[in-house]
């Protein structure tokens, strides 16, 4: 590969690194910690796919549980709506035959991430069920609310299957993880 080519290429590789940092930071709210200190960028005798990987698993390393619990534990996932008006975000998730006491809704900046699970159904009578369409087990749901400006307590209901997660808009709004309590 020509120099020029591989100064671009090395360039684009180092932008889109760039811009995988600064993602981590908008989800976590903390700045990524630099690969190698004595590293300023991609070094020339290095492979462009083995240095893209390495650092991508870095990044994702330092999301630890972030991401990688969430994906783990879900058996499925409800289908999700975001709506926004000029005051609040209104998010949807359908879980039908999941209780309330089921779900845990937790904000951290502009990230919701919903848990919980829906129990198999039972039926009585000597029945053996003979095929089924319907997801059961654990779920996990996470949306980045891209508004600018949310309000710290988020207020959360259950009812019909819908879980409906409301935040309203307020200016300059930051805060660390927080619980939500699903009525």
């Amino acid at each position: 590969m020509p120099e020029t080519e591989q100064n671009t290429a090395t360039m684009e590789i180092d932008d889109t690194i760039g811009r995988i940092e600064t993602l981590y930071q908008t989800l976590t709210g903390r700045t990524a910690p630099p690969a190698d200190p004595a590293s300023g960028g991609m070094p020339p005798e290095k492979d462009p796919v083995q240095h893209i990987e390495d650092q991508l698993n870095r990044l994702l390393g330092l999301f630890g549980n972030f991401g990688q619990s969430v994906a783990r534990a879900a058996a499925w996932m409800p289908p999700i709506s975001v709506w926004e008006s000029d005051q609040e975000v209104l998010v949807c998730l359908d879980v039908p035959g999941v209780r309330r006491d089921d779900v845990e809704l937790v904000r951290q900046g502009r990230t919701l991430t919903v848990r919980g699970k829906r129990p198999a159904a039972v039926v009585d009578g000597g029945f053996q069920l003979r095929g089924n369409e319907c997801a059961t087990g654990p779920f996990a749901r996470t949306v980045f609310v891209a508004s600018s400006a949310l309000a710290s307590d988020p207020t959360a209901e259950l009812k019909n299957g819908v879980l409906e997660i409301r935040i309203k808009k307020e200016p300059n709004a930051t805060g660390g993880p927080k619980t939500v309590r699903v009525n």
